[in-house]
């Protein structure tokens, strides 16, 4: 009788992870320092969690990370921020010495994020501009 093992390889990701619009299915893999996460276009919050049932489910990220959070052009985001549940990304983990950063567009909005136990928390510095002439 002949066996045969399967391997399971991990999906390191060093550029751009677009999860699918209109679902929560994607293979599970590493988030590598550099890479992107574009949630642009996505509305609420999206779990790093697969809607799968088998097979690598879950969106990790490398010791030491840098990773991107693509939000441009959404236009949910003031109040997602403003809401009971204002995590625009969601874990089951805290990821560990992971620094998580905006695009440059979002970031020039006002709105930053910051990692807690339950996710990547959006929220809104917005202030007043006066001009003087």
């Amino acid at each position: 009788m002949r066996h045969s093992i399967c391997a399971l390889t991990m999906l390191n990701v060093y550029g751009v992870f677009t999860p699918a619009v209109g679902h929560d299915y994607f293979y599970g893999c590493t988030m590598r320092d550099g890479s992107t996460i574009d949630l642009s276009g996505k509305e609420g919050n999206w779990s790093t969690t697969s809607a799968f049932t088998s097979g690598a489910r879950t969106v990790l990220f490398a010791d030491g990370a840098s990773v991107t959070v693509n939000l441009a052009g959404r236009e949910d985001l003031l109040a997602l921020a403003k809401s009971e549940n204002p995590y625009v990304v969601e874990w089951a983990e805290e990821p560990d010495n992971v620094i998580f950063k905006l695009d440059e567009h979002t970031y020039s909005r006002g709105l930053r994020v910051q990692k807690e136990s339950s996710g990547l928390r959006l929220f809104y510095i917005g202030g007043t501009t006066i001009l003087l002439r």
